[in-house]
């Protein structure tokens, strides 16, 4: 009885031995794994060196500056925003590469353009002193004199183009589009890259660059 006990005994002591070494293998293989992921991971000043070359700018004259690790797209990636010039950034950099996995730039309706000489209501006064001087027949004159002063689809999408720094040899389904968004008239300027969609909304008489965004498919 005593050694049948005892064999009992062993035998729970062997399955208990068993067991915490599958223990001991599980947490060392997620403590190793954890390690190699955060090796891999870009610092933050990384990210923000990849958002401003793509921006051109410097990390000085940029405000509201906000990174963020997160986990979106199924992937981890540092979330960047950022002001700068009357415009908000939004990009969102894969963790791991230091790719630019998304990018977007609005207008910032709250920040007046650094390069607006003029205000909205010397504009607004201008117009309606314009307009009364007019007569009541001069809309088509007006309407022809803002669409010879347009830049056209083909330099519209030469801006867009410059931007990416891609050919338009290298794109396809290239689709540019006269439109009315972000209070002013826009080309929409959208076309493909390998495997990442372009949406620009470029300022149909000054040429800039009013919104942007890449994603991939």
């Amino acid at each position: 009885m005593k050694e049948k006990n005892n064999s009992i005994l062993s035998k729970l002591l062997i399955a208990s031995l068993v067991l915490i070494i599958i223990l001991l293998v599980i947490i060392i293989v997620i403590v190793v794994k954890n390690k190699d992921n955060n090796e891999r991971i870009i610092n933050r000043d990384v990210a923000l060196t990849k958002v401003l070359e793509d921006v051109n700018i410097n990390k000085d004259v940029i405000k509201d500056l906000d990174i963020e690790l997160k986990n979106k797209y199924n992937k981890d990636v540092y979330e960047v925003n950022f002001a700068y010039d009357g415009y908000e950034y939004e990009y969102y950099v894969d963790a791991i590469s230091g790719e630019i996995y998304k990018a977007f730039k609005e207008l910032d309706e709250e920040i007046p353009k650094e390069d607006s000489n003029t205000s909205s209501d010397q504009i607004n006064n201008q117009g309606s002193s314009q307009d009364n001087q007019k007569p009541s027949n001069s809309t088509t004159g007006s309407s022809s004199s803002s669409s010879s002063k347009r830049l056209g689809t083909d330099k519209a999408l030469a801006k867009a183009l410059e931007h990416a720094g891609l050919n338009k040899s290298d794109v396809r389904d290239i689709d540019v589009e006269l439109e009315y968004k972000y209070q002013t008239e826009v080309y929409e300027v959208d076309f493909d890259y390998k495997n990442i969609e372009y949406q620009y909304y470029i300022n149909s008489l000054t040429g800039e660059i009013v919104h942007y965004f890449q994603e991939r498919d």
